[in-house]
């Protein structure tokens, strides 16, 4: 079968709406909730890692949460960049936002809303001991914390939060996809991309491949408040005639595991069978993810007097 080659930012785009869907509503809320709260006086600092092709900015403005805020938003891809200025230019041009660029920032401006979004290029890893301690108000991840190396990142992304500041952590798989109709390999193949995720960081202990399972224990254990956590599960059919996104994002998702496990015997067949499956509208697929919203350490209300 002869297969497309794997366009990444179609693949965000329409995952888009797929997690739109499936983020908790729950742990939603409370973000919502701290977002009306604070930006009343001086502009909200945000900062997200792993911002793709800006669909959390996107999602935020649709919901109307974004009003007086500076957003730092970093992503390691720089083609994700002119995406990320186009699809939000598209966005205010729909809804009678004025869009403004140059340089050094971008601009979303309404009658009730001025938003500054900085945008850099560049891997967290390696820039976040550059970046000044204690000067967000809130960080946000979506589907990225598990792909990174949690223990050792994350305590120094923190330490660029002011005390009590939020974050909101959303879509953190927890190690557990089915494939359906059932299939005798799937139990080998999920294991080997499992195994995978979590060697991608040989020097730690940490499971990436669920992650949505321990970050919850972690952030406590590192002092931090969880306010909110609750499932954020992807579970998609591929049967739809009227609607292709579904279907695209579980063929990105068969790429995906077949890229990574490349030489593993028998993946091509299992990879191929499924994709067949696919095709005749017979695959169903579900994924568990963790959504988590909570407070850095010394809240803002312990400060008062």
């Amino acid at each position: 079968m002869t297969v497309a080659p794997f366009d990444y930012r179609k693949y965000l785009a329409i995952k888009k709406r797929i997690d739109d869907a499936s983020l908790n509503p729950e742990v939603w809320k409370q973000l919502a909730v701290f977002l009306h709260e604070r930006q009343a006086g001086e502009p909200l600092q945000i900062l997200e890692i792993g911002a793709g092709i800006g669909t959390m900015i996107q999602r935020l403005l649709e919901a109307d949460l974004l009003k007086n805020a500076t957003y730092t938003a970093i992503e390691v891809e720089p083609d994700f960049k002119n995406s990320a200025k186009k699809t939000l230019d598209r966005w205010c041009v729909q809804h009678k936002k004025v869009f403004t660029t140059n340089q050094e920032a971008w601009q979303v401006e309404s009658g009730d809303a001025d938003v500054q979004i900085n945008w850099k290029t560049g891997d967290i890893l390696k820039m976040v001991d550059d970046m000044p301690p204690a000067t967000y108000d809130l960080i946000i991840g979506h589907a990225v914390i598990d792909l990174l190396p949690v223990p050792l990142l994350l305590p120094r992304i923190l330490d660029r939060l002011k005390p009590g500041a939020a974050y909101y952590f959303s879509l953190n798989y927890t190690g557990k996809t089915v494939f359906e109709p059932p299939h005798p390999r799937d139990d080998d193949i999920l294991r080997a991309y499992h195994h995978d995720m979590d060697w991608r960081f040989p020097e730690l202990t940490w499971q990436a491949s669920r992650t949505g399972l321990h970050l919850g224990e972690w952030l406590r254990e590192a002092g931090h408040t969880v306010v909110a956590t609750g499932e954020s599960n992807w579970s998609l059919e591929g049967n739809d005639q009227t609607d292709n996104g579904p279907r695209d994002f579980i063929a990105n998702i068969l790429d995906t595991i077949e890229q990574a496990l490349a030489g593993l015997q028998g993946v091509s067949d299992w990879v191929n069978e499924r994709r067949s499956q696919l095709a005749a509208g017979e695959l169903h697929y579900f994924a568990a993810n963790q959504d988590y919203f909570g407070f850095t350490r010394k809240p803002y209300m312990a400060t008062r007097r």
